[in-house]
């Protein structure tokens, strides 16, 4: 086993370089991991931004309410994600069905909402997601 001491010049120089080059050199967007579309954090910074959906609609972001509390008698007590998404109609209407959500930082989201005169509520609920299959 080498220690401290018996590293050479030569090793010291090539680890120093690889440390600055990784220091100077930024990670392209592209290899960036894009967040969970579906996780609560997702969704706080876009509150007050306008985003479409698939048919052109626009819909600026109102408010997240998070809906987690603590576990009543007889509940499993579980942190998973539980909120609601409420959204202004800016342009466009909705039609009846899924509504299909360009989230800017992630892919596009399916939500079923529930509409309202110039507006539409989601409902997200991720307590058992970690016991459904996983994409491949």
């Amino acid at each position: 086993m080498t220690t401290w001491h018996e590293v050479s010049r030569r090793s010291l120089l090539a680890g120093g370089a690889g440390a600055l080059t990784l220091a100077v050199v930024r990670i392209p967007a592209s290899f960036a991991t894009t967040p969970d579309p579906f996780s609560f954090k997702a969704w706080t910074p876009l509150v007050g931004k306008t985003m479409k959906t698939d048919t052109g609609t626009e819909l600026r972001l109102d408010r997240v309410v998070d809906l987690r509390k603590p576990p009543v008698k007889g509940e499993v007590a579980s942190n998973a994600d539980r909120y609601r998404l409420h959204f202004q109609v800016t342009a466009g209407t909705l039609g009846p069905g899924l509504i299909t959500i360009i989230h800017p930082a992630a892919e596009p989201v399916i939500l079923f909402m529930t509409r309202g005169p110039g507006t539409a509520v989601a409902s997200i609920d991720r307590r058992g997601a970690n016991m459904l299959p996983t994409k491949h």
